[in-house]
């Protein structure tokens, strides 16, 4: 079966900021959507639409510039719409393929064996309408499957609340319609409401197929819905890397310690540094004394020396200068003064929540730091607190411990002021080579 397979990349990624475009997010040298794009290549898959939004049509469509699968794009125009507005976007290329329609969300993150699993199902099954469950442990905010004893999905429960959960199955968007223009002829049965007109529309032919087959995953899966998720993905890639991948252009000293790493080419690597299970971006510099373990540097960034930098994404052209950056992800152009720190665990070392839009969302972690956007400036001995945002195009001055998060396009700044006076305390001369 070689069906069309249809990426949604139209979301605005509202609850992610200050990161945006996070399918655009780039992980070992290549950004999210092309990590995905290329899974399915491997498996035979050569028929793609990419349905984008206007912001990042020509992002998108410049990373497919040279290859050689049958690609179309499309916009997304209401983006209220959700996914049924990214399907009925591509509703004539759907209906000309002539097709299965493989539908797939670039906000969830999948091992590609998934989709071979699933095509090898459809090939054996005479259900029309095939979804991946992946199977959870801990309770995630999302639609859970209710199936029968032949695993065919009765409906999917919408977040219910913790602890009436109809199965662990969680259902993502990976999912094979073998007659889409039955999908496309039931949205238009459906006007949008409150409920997603997607999951009424899955609900109708759930009642109407009565076999619509549930096919079950066990593996890898991270949804990229809050900013700290980005940093569970960039564990996945690293913790693959099990040995060095150094280019042939950088000459580590040989008193530096490298494990695990994958360096690009023209980084410079100065004395004493140690690198483990990290990523390094091509024409970086890694000063005297660094350390970067579980982390993601970008390109063209100064990580300076007695610097440490532990299970973070630095993105490019940033600077550092002898501070601590923990658990945190950085956005582009970044430059830290000396001293700065950012704190990535409360005192009570309980788990740590972010302000996303109205809500305060709990990581479920207790290991987080700050989440800083592009432009951003940052003085000497300032500290941030855990679990902070600061948007884009901030300057903050010196020595200031950043408590709240910080809106786009703002000064932060104290109002300290130095008093001088006479100085009646007269130091005693030291004799230096006494006791």
């Amino acid at each position: 079966m070689n069906p069309l397979v249809l990426l949604l990349c139209a979301g605005t990624s509202s609850r992610m900021r200050p990161i945006k475009n996070k399918m655009l997010i780039s992980y070992l040298g290549k950004p999210i959507l092309m990590h995905q794009f290329d899974n399915l290549v491997d498996i035979g898959l050569k028929d793609f639409v990419i349905v984008c939004n206007q912001e990042n049509l020509s992002k998108i469509k410049a990373l497919f510039k040279n290859r050689k699968e049958n690609i179309n794009f499309c916009i997304q125009k209401d983006l209220s719409e959700g996914i049924k507005g990214g399907v009925m976007s591509a509703e004539n290329i759907i209906l000309s393929q002539k097709k299965p329609l493989l539908i797939i969300s670039s906000n969830d993150y999948v091992e590609k064996n998934i989709f071979k699993k699933l095509l090898n199902e459809a090939k054996k099954t005479q259900s029309e309408t095939l979804i991946v469950g992946k199977n959870v442990e801990n309770y995630f905010p999302g639609g859970y499957m209710k199936i029968n004893s032949q695993n065919h999905i009765e409906s999917i429960v919408e977040k219910p609340k913790k602890g009436t959960e109809p199965s662990d199955l969680v259902a993502l968007v990976i999912q094979l319609f073998k007659n889409p223009k039955k999908l496309l002829s039931t949205y238009k049965q459906v006007e949008n409401s409150q409920d997603d007109a997607h999951e009424l529309v899955l609900d109708i032919i759930f009642k109407q197929e009565k076999n619509a087959l549930c096919v079950e995953y066990q593996g890898f899966w991270q949804a990229i819905k809050y900013p700290f998720h980005t940093l569970a993905l960039m564990k996945h890639f690293l913790d693959n890397l099990d040995k060095n991948v150094i280019h042939k252009s950088v000459k580590p000293p040989k008193n530096c310690i490298i494990e695990n790493s994958y360096i690009e080419e023209n980084v410079n690597i100065m004395d004493f540094s140690v690198i483990k299970n990290s990523y390094i971006g091509k024409n970086s510099i890694i000063g005297n004394h660094a350390l970067i373990r579980n982390s993601h540097i970008g390109e063209k960034c100064v990580i300076g020396g007695q610097t440490e930098i532990c299970r973070s994404y630095i993105g490019d052209f940033n600077w550092t200068h002898q501070n601590f950056i923990g658990d945190s992800f950085f956005c582009s152009n970044i430059s830290l003064g000396a001293g700065c720190r950012t704190a990535n665990l409360r005192l009570d070392e309980e788990n740590i929540s972010m302000q996303i839009k109205e809500q305060k969302i709990n990581s479920c972690i207790n290991k987080l730091g700050s989440f800083i956007g592009e432009n951003v400036r940052i003085g000497i001995n300032t500290s941030i607190m855990p679990g902070l945002t600061i948007g884009d195009d901030v300057f903050i001055s010196s020595g200031i411990i950043v408590d709240k998060n910080i809106p786009k396009n703002t000064f932060i700044k104290t109002q300290n002021q130095l008093t001088q006076k006479e100085n009646k305390n007269k130091s005693q001369k030291r004799d230096t080579y006494s006791q």
